[in-house]
């Protein structure tokens, strides 16, 4: 209220001054604007002025014209000057018998320099011979040829005329001062009202927000519980194949075994993907990069890809140098990345295969370049879902309109993980024509020789 309150007394200040100054300038305008009328108009009611101009002694009808333009205009004073600017006559002198007859006036002088008119308005209060507030006006007078005859020079009192002037303008700028307090008020009103609407509305969203946030928390925390107990009888699941594969099996337990180890890794990368949502979505993810040896690496992430391809009778083939280069990475990530990528190839393609290229770009300053391409001749992906693609829970349809097997958290992974890795994901794809993901990620590297105790992800 108080800093409202100030606001529209600064305004009405600002306004007040801004009216006096107007009102000041009008007062001024208007008073030349006058003076120059009464001006023009004593020269045209003095026909003889050529004559005066050159000393001749003034007659009465000549001064009761001046004497009538007193009254009417307020012309207090009336002088003429010879075409080079000496005083030859002056109505407080109709004789011509003054002291100052004959002396040159620059303001005259200057006129005829310029050819022009001029008025001069001023405030008296520091003469007192003077009134309040008067004018001076030169006006040049030409004959027929143009040329300078007289040059005629009216003083008026503007005081009376000022004060009305004044007065008008005040009035009218009293109601739009009015007008603007009005004005202002009302919006002092409604700002008011806004800011405490706008109170209302950020107390609302903060309540909001903090449920939404103790709600994520909440879920997060429910989520990492599911993927501990999860983990912990999936691993002793794995363990018991791994047991199971060392006894000697028949064929059809071999099968059997077969099955359950796929189910068990299933679900472990499927507990794998989840743990890692649930670490970026409570923003405790964290890359912990170590060095590993760049082709030895890759074969091992694609491996249960080249698997999964067999099984589907799709060919499956790697096209990378056989490189000794250290590259450091977070193996554990990075072999997210690769595996999500081919496992989502090769689910989603039906015949052909799926290709998959690597390669390291030494780029110099212990600086290298890891990307990573994976193609398959599956049903493509649609243009308007490329960017969809990426979303979490998101699934698109597989081949015969079927959605794939999974949670939709794949590619969102892959994104994440890579944008921390500061590296970029880019997919092309024509619909039924197949898919390519090209992963890019800036890597620190050195010769396998540097690090002879370097050990392999594998």
């Amino acid at each position: 209220m108080a800093l409202s309150g100030c606001l529209v007394a600064t305004l009405c200040g600002g306004a007040i001054w801004t009216i006096e100054h107007f009102v000041d300038r009008a007062v001024i305008r208007e008073a030349a604007r006058r003076s120059a009328e009464w001006a023009e108009y004593a020269t045209i009611r003095l026909p003889r002025i050529a004559e005066l101009a050159q000393g001749a002694m003034s007659t009465d009808a000549e001064r009761r014209v001046i004497e009538e333009i007193g009254d009417l205009g307020g012309m207090v004073g009336y002088r003429v000057f010879s075409p080079d600017g000496h005083l030859q006559f002056a109505s407080a002198d109709p004789f011509n018998r003054g002291a100052d007859l004959g002396t040159r006036n620059p303001d005259a002088a200057r006129v005829v320099e310029t050819r022009q008119p001029f008025t001069v308005v001023e405030a008296g209060q520091a003469r007192p011979e003077r009134p309040d507030l008067y004018s001076e006006t030169y006006l040049p007078v030409l004959d027929g040829s143009g040329e300078i005859v007289a040059i005629a020079q009216t003083y008026f009192d503007q005081t009376e005329r000022a004060a009305q002037t004044r007065a008008d303008y005040s009035l009218f700028g009293g109601v739009i001062l009015a007008l603007l307090a009005s004005a202002l008020v009302l919006m002092s009103s409604a700002v008011r009202a806004l800011l405490r609407s706008l109170t209302r509305r950020d107390q609302a969203l903060d309540t909001e927000r903090t449920s939404v946030e103790t709600a994520d928390r909440a879920r997060v925390d429910f989520l990492a519980t599911i993927v501990h107990e999860l983990r912990t009888p999936m691993n002793g699941i794995v363990g018991a194949v791994q047991l199971l594969d060392m006894a000697n099996a028949s064929d059809a337990d071999v099968e059997l075994l077969d099955i359950l180890r796929t189910s068990a890794d299933t679900q472990m990368s499927l507990i794998e993907e989840l743990t890692t949502f649930s670490e970026l979505d409570a923003g405790v993810f964290r890359l912990r990069p170590e060095p590993v040896a760049f082709a030895s690496f890759l074969r091992s992430a694609v491996g249960m890809g080249a698997l999964a391809a067999a099984d589907k009778g799709l060919a499956f083939d790697v096209t990378m140098a056989e490189d000794d280069t250290m590259m450091i990475v977070d193996p554990r990530r990075m072999r997210q990345v690769v595996s999500n990528l081919v496992g989502n190839a090769v689910k989603f393609t039906e015949a052909g295969g799926v290709y998959v290229k690597a390669g390291l770009q030494r780029l110099g300053d212990g600086r290298g370049s890891l990307r990573l391409e994976v193609t398959d001749t599956g049903p493509g992906i649609p243009a308007d879902q490329h960017a969809r693609i990426f979303g979490r829970f998101t699934q698109l349809e597989g081949p015969a309109g079927r959605t794939a097997s999974g949670i939709g958290l794949g590619l969102a992974i892959v994104d994440a993980i890579v944008d921390a890795m500061g590296g970029q994901v880019a997919v092309q794809s024509v619909p039924r024509a197949g898919s390519t993901f090209t992963v890019t990620v800036p890597v620190a590297v050195q010769a396998a020789d540097a690090l002879p105790d370097a050990r392999e992800a594998v």
